[in-house]
């Protein structure tokens, strides 16, 4: 792994902008002119010997280091000297700064660093020795030198506790630890900069980084609770639920951090536990704003992650925690699709069935409040799909599954009740007829059938369902009573007239009607045997009485 090298404070300070969005001041400490120090000659005033500005001369370090050397040579006082040889040390890191690492460079650093070293023991209480210190460490880093660094910058902040480079260099300081894998110390560094706060420019990138701290030393509720303030912080206002739209208005310059930070949750409250750890928090520390973000976002990230009944666990955690919550229906979705994705058939109808149950328009949840738009949509999906799992389920098995048929029923019939205007429901209707037949409710069936079958007029299987009913209607003739048999019989005479009657090119006319003739027979109303046998002699041609 190549050594970290020394950024420039400007250059550093940039990248934080560019990283987390970042606006810092500099901090810099000036440089006195060198015309200060060497002949301590004051400039005349103005008013003396007016100064007229001449153009920018683009500097030479190269020609100001050879400058530096030749004045040195010349023995000059020794705070002239002092002054030059940190001058010149500064243009040699300067230089070597923008060169990169060569052997060359790595002598001029040395160099550097000897003259640093020479200027602290000389003058071991200077005040100005803390950006000597500053400077010493910057060599020692490019020159790859990273625990010499830490040292150097640890002295720094010890002498000069006061410095205005002591928030930077206590940054600078954190990251070379972070790098060398100090994490509880660099924890200790980042802290003591975010302490600081408006002072210091370095608080935003100070706050991610401890937080990463935490994370690399698993004191995962810890960076839990750092990253929530960076949440808290760069989110939208108010309570943003859904994550993809809601990162989706983070200013750019701060969106990498969000999802970072928030990548960084999710992974530590999956070591802690998922959804139920999440809960745990909550309660011990209380909600953020953004507590149904968090729990979106970690249900989405274990999904990435292929931990399909985790995620549902994450999702279904929120629900137990906030059951009245608005979102609670949408988390449910969360916890059914999670399942889906997973390939769990039956957890899939389980979570189907909980939502039906929980978001019907008269469950508790509702509170005497009318159901959304939103739920209705949702509901009306999972109850067919109920209805038709259990139908396809039964007819798969009547002996092992026969109460499912009712079971069916059941849901087909609360799509009636709860949806009257909608489109598909000849079709639900038909469906109920036939899971009540196959459930041995017979004569509801036949009931149903005939709703079927002239409620819903004009339908294309509207023909079909007159005949079933008529079929229904006879069946249950076979499964009563006798004494009970007569008026049954009657309902289905009834049935079969009013077939001919709606449905003059049904197929089957002839056929229900010759034997309405025959039921009427048997329950002795000749004359209307006979009026009704009559229209079956009628026929344009042979009919098959079967």
């Amino acid at each position: 792994m190549n050594e970290p090298r020394w950024i420039p404070l400007t250059t550093a300070l940039v990248l934080c902008t560019a990283l987390i969005g970042c606006t810092p001041k500099a901090v810099r400490e000036s440089t006195p002119p060198i015309g200060k120090t060497v002949g301590k000659l004051e400039q005349p005033s103005a008013d003396v010997l007016p100064i007229i500005p001449s153009e920018p001369i683009a500097p030479d370090p190269g020609k100001a280091v050879e400058n530096y050397r030749k004045l040195l040579e010349l023995a000059p006082d020794p705070e002239t000297k002092a002054e030059a040889q940190r001058r010149l040390a500064d243009l040699q890191v300067q230089i070597e700064d923008s060169r990169g690492v060569t052997a060359e460079s790595e002598k001029a650093l040395q160099e550097a660093v000897d003259l640093y070293n020479k200027l602290l023991y000389a003058n071991p209480h200077s005040k100005d020795n803390d950006r000597i210190f500053y400077q010493l460490a910057r060599a020692q880093q490019n020159l790859g030198e990273t625990d010499a660094a830490i040292d150097t910058l640890r002295r720094l902040v010890e002498r000069h506790p006061d410095s205005r480079l002591a928030g930077d260099a206590r940054f600078r300081r954190a990251e070379l630890l972070f790098y060398r894998g100090r994490y509880a110390e660099a924890e200790v560094e980042y802290k003591a900069v975010m302490d600081l706060a408006d002072a210091t420019p370095f608080f935003e990138p100070a706050q991610y980084k401890y937080g990463w701290s935490q994370y690399k030393q698993s004191k995962y509720e810890e960076a839990v609770t750092t990253f929530f303030a960076v949440l808290d912080r760069e989110l939208p206002p108010g309570e943003p639920f859904d994550p993809e739209p809601t990162l989706a208005q983070v200013a750019k310059t701060k969106n990498e951090l969000v999802r970072d930070s928030l990548r960084v949750i999710t992974l530590s409250l999956t070591a802690l536990g998922g959804g139920p750890a999440l809960s745990a928090y909550l309660s011990a520390h209380g909600d953020p704003r953004f507590y149904a973000f968090v729990y979106a976002a970690l249900g989405e990230a274990l999904l990435d992650k292929q931990r399909y009944t985790d995620a549902a666990g994450a999702y279904a955690a929120f629900i137990q925690r906030y059951p009245t919550s608005p979102h609670a229906p949408a988390f449910q979705s969360r916890v059914i699709g999670a399942y889906r994705d997973g390939g769990f058939r039956d957890l899939v109808v389980q979570e189907k069935e909980r939502y039906a149950t929980t978001y019907d328009p008269a469950a508790p949840y509702w509170n005497g409040q009318p159901a959304t738009k939103e739920v209705m949509a949702e509901l009306r999906k999972h109850l067919e799909d109920l209805a038709k799992h259990y139908h396809a389920r039964a007819q798969a098995d009547r002996v092992q599954h026969q109460a499912d048929f009712l079971v069916a029923a059941r849901w087909y019939r609360r799509i009636i009740e709860l949806y009257p205007q909608d489109p598909q429901l000849a079709d639900i209707h038909f469906l109920l007829g036939d899971s009540l037949l196959d459930g041995g409710r017979t004569l509801e069936a036949a009931q149903e059938y005939a709703r079927t079958a002239y409620d819903y007029r004009p339908y294309r299987r509207a023909g079909e369902a007159a005949y079933a009913s008529v079929l229904a209607y006879h069946k249950y003739a076979q499964e009563v009573s006798p004494k009970a048999r007569p008026a049954v019989l009657r309902n289905a005479i009834d049935a079969s007239i009013r077939l001919a009657d709606e449905f003059p090119g049904h197929p089957q006319k002839y056929p229900v009607l010759t034997q309405a003739a025959q039921d009427l027979y048997e329950l002795k109303a000749y004359d209307e045997a006979i009026a009704v046998a009559a229209r079956v002699l009628e026929a344009p041609q042979t009919v098959d009485a079967r």
